[in-house]
């Protein structure tokens, strides 16, 4: 028995694009007007302050999908302002008893408490608490913090606002008109498939139909709560300018989601919004899951052909080459110019920089991927100088390896170029730094060594990087962002604690080592002329490390400037498409700005052909063009 539950709570079925394509879609549509937007962002805006800024005990276990798609029902029709201002007062009292709407924009009503003593209630979030009610109590008033029981007032749209207290001397109580809610938003079942539960998990070749995204209310409550999540919590939404346009950009979505007539327009209209967030760690997941043990997830397919994407020399427009062949292109696909496909492609993922949206999309192999299996894509190709046709099919399971990034799919982890140089690729994964300690003896005879840190590195690298150092490196400047307020007003930023790695033959070592949770490493000191590759695959905690080695002037970083993305990672569950974003600020040490910048190198070699910066390094160091005293 115990065998049969475990097997069924980890039951995930794939859907193939095949049942949307091939029968008319039973989705509800509507095309929205500009009254039913409005209502619904003044709906959405007042949600989010609510939500995250408003203290109630009461709403730990609350619904808000459920919650948002029962609140749509009510507003959209609204014909005037006043109408909208009872339908929103009717929904938010129960949750925020003190909750006011007006036409115009009265000032808060704050000053400071008289009795600084007073004990009241607010509830904050950094980046990461944004899941659950995170209710703090204070028992003396500081300065930066909300007034206790002051109503603080928040623009809706032109001619509606909404006034709330943010901190309060009492907590609202579980009163019958919340438990009438909650009793409300638990009667909307959501149903992952048409089909039932027993039927699908037993059958599970037959056509299988999202059921809970039908409703097109459904599918504005997913964008009202990633649209919310953005606007409180993104560390960068003023550096991504979307204190300009996310209003509109969220509006637009909402119309996009209300006309998709099938699962794959609303990933695509979702990762058309996201793409507006300038955030390279931002995925957008495939997966759906409404609460049961049975899940789902829109599988993708990709022909067996690769191509390298690079921009061109004069900054305008993209090459698309065939990975495997010499002077051969692709110029069109499904009759499209090839660049407006890459423009296009570009326009649905999110990247920090340009450059590292490019290699995502070389590496993610999305520029033919397909929800489709067995779709076949036209290409026209030149090749020497003649034009010709092909097709190619989506039938793999995984996209076929580009090769503009060989270190990034190398199992080697130290490679001995010749008598001098040494190549390590410290962002091989597949590598530990046992396998490291092996080559010790070369390593440590190598006049030259190359630390391949394009990529994303592990843990073992802080093991590797102690052999070459002097002396320890610490933690660059990562601030922990801490909201009391909405619209990323009065953020508190406090640096998070910093950590280091000590020389591998020092007597900090071993304390460092256990401290800082990396391998301890063995007590040898490598000697030799070090040099770094970055370029803009270096992500994270790549950028991370680079920062640590550049600052204490550990060996010289060769190549482009990283993808200008760090922060620890944040994952927002959703029902459909959850999402990972960065969660954490990150600047320079000196306070400028990192995130769309990255980490300068100190010798540039730009990437524009198959792993230049390897081979141009190498032979500049024979010739010795670059020296440097060992470490």
């Amino acid at each position: 028995m115990n065998k049969i539950i475990i097997t069924v709570l980890c039951a995930v079925l794939s859907l193939q694009s095949t049942y949307g394509k091939e029968a008319q879609s039973s989705w509800q549509t509507k095309s929205l007007d500009n009254v039913s937007v409005m209502n619904i962002s003044a709906l959405s805006k007042t949600y989010g302050y609510i939500r995250y800024f408003y203290p109630n005990y009461n709403l730990k276990k609350f619904d808000w999908y459920r919650f948002l798609i029962l609140s749509l029902g009510k507003i959209e029709t609204a014909a005037t302002t006043e109408e909208l201002k009872v339908r929103l007062y009717e929904i938010f009292r129960p949750i925020c008893p003190q909750i006011e709407f007006g036409e115009s924009a009265e000032s808060s009503k704050v000053s400071p408490p008289a009795d600084r003593t007073l004990l009241f209630y607010v509830q904050t979030h950094t980046n990461a608490t944004h899941k659950s009610i995170n209710i703090r109590r204070f028992e003396r008033y500081e300065s930066g913090l909300p007034v206790v029981d002051s109503m603080y007032c928040f623009k809706l749209r032109d001619d509606l606002y909404v006034r709330f207290p943010i901190a309060v001397s009492k907590l609202s109580k579980n009163t019958k008109e919340l438990q009438t809610l909650k009793k409300q938003t638990k009667n909307i079942k959501l149903r992952l498939f048409d089909q039932s539960t027993i039927k699908v998990f037993f059958h599970r070749n037959i056509k299988k139909e999202i059921n809970f995204l039908k409703p097109y209310n459904a599918r504005i409550a997913d964008i009202i709560i990633r649209r919310n999540f953005i606007q409180h919590f993104y560390p960068y939404f003023y550096e991504d300018g979307l204190d300009t346009n996310w209003d509109n950009i969220c509006e637009q979505t909402y119309r996009n989601a209300a006309l998709s007539t099938d699962v794959y327009q609303l990933y695509d209209a979702i990762c058309t919004m996201m793409h507006n967030v300038k955030d390279s760690h931002i995925m957008n997941s495939t997966g759906m899951n409404v609460g049961s043990w049975l899940k789902s997830y829109l599988k993708l397919y990709y022909p067996d052909f690769a191509v390298n994407i690079l921009p061109k020399s004069n900054g305008k427009g993209y090459t698309v080459s065939i990975a495997d062949r010499d002077n051969a292109f692709v110029t069109k696909i499904n009759g499209i110019d090839v660049e407006q496909i890459v423009e296009r492609k570009l326009n649905t993922i999110s990247y920090s920089t340009l450059k590292h949206g490019i290699a995502i999309l070389n590496l993610n192999g999305k520029l033919f991927s397909s929800f489709k299996k067995d779709s076949i894509i036209k290409l026209t190709i030149t090749e020497n100088g003649s034009e010709r046709n092909i097709d190619i099919v989506t039938n793999k399971y995984f996209p076929k390896y580009t090769t503009l990034y060989p270190y990034y799919h190398s199992r080697d982890l130290v490679v001995p170029i010749n008598d001098t140089v040494t190549y390590v690729n410290i962002c091989n994964h597949s590598s530990s730094y046992k396998d490291f300690t092996k080559h010790l003896d070369l390593l440590s005879k190598s006049k030259v060594t190359i630390l391949d840190l394009r990529g994303y590195p592990t843990i073992n690298t802080l093991s590797i990087l102690s052999h070459y150092l002097n002396t320890a490196i610490s933690l660059g400047k990562i601030q922990q962002q801490d909201f009391y307020y909405p619209d990323h007003k009065n953020v508190i930023y406090t640096d998070v604690p910093k950590w280091y790695i000590a020389p591998a033959n020092s007597k900090e070592s071993e304390a460092y080592s256990k401290k800082y949770r990396y391998r301890k490493p063995q007590n040898i000191k490598i000697n030799t002329s070090l040099y770094i590759l970055a370029n803009e695959t270096s992500i994270s905690f790549a950028e991370t490390l680079l920062d640590m080695l550049k600052h204490h002037k550990v060996g010289t970083i060769v190549g482009n400037y990283t993808a200008g993305c760090n922060g620890d990672i944040v994952v927002v569950d959703m029902p459909f498409a959850a999402f990972m974003t960065t969660g954490a600020y990150v600047v320079f040490r000196d306070g400028s700005r990192h995130h769309g910048v990255g980490i300068e190198p100190d010798i540039f070699i730009d990437s524009l052909d198959t792993d230049t910066p390897l081979h141009r390094l190498l032979k500049d160091v024979y010739y010795g063009k670059y020296t440097q005293a060992g470490n």
